[in-house]
């Protein structure tokens, strides 16, 4: 019901990677990772809260970055977040 959460039809998945993941306990993940954007990483949380595989999606912080020469930079955030597995296949 929330327009806010509603699902991009058109986004590209290969704009979010992720650099470190690792499970603490039975079902905890610490997830830390690269993209392109706030808004690609905000869509990736979005679609993990929709994932029935996980339960209690953290926000991600996140941190914007610039690499490369002034004419040329690159921009990118760096993210961390946490997410519980509801259930392993």
């Amino acid at each position: 019901d929330d327009p806010e959460a509603k699902l991009s039809p058109s986004w590209d998945g290969t704009s979010v990677w992720i650099t470190s993941l690792r499970q603490e306990g039975s079902s905890k993940l610490l997830i830390e990772g690269e993209a392109r954007d706030a808004a690609d990483l905000s869509e990736f949380v979005k679609r993990m809260r929709a994932s029935a595989r996980f339960v209690q999606v953290s926000n991600a912080r996140f941190e914007n970055k610039q690499q490369g020469k002034r004419d040329g930079e690159l921009s990118y955030v760096t993210f961390t977040m946490t997410a519980y597995v509801r259930y392993w296949d």
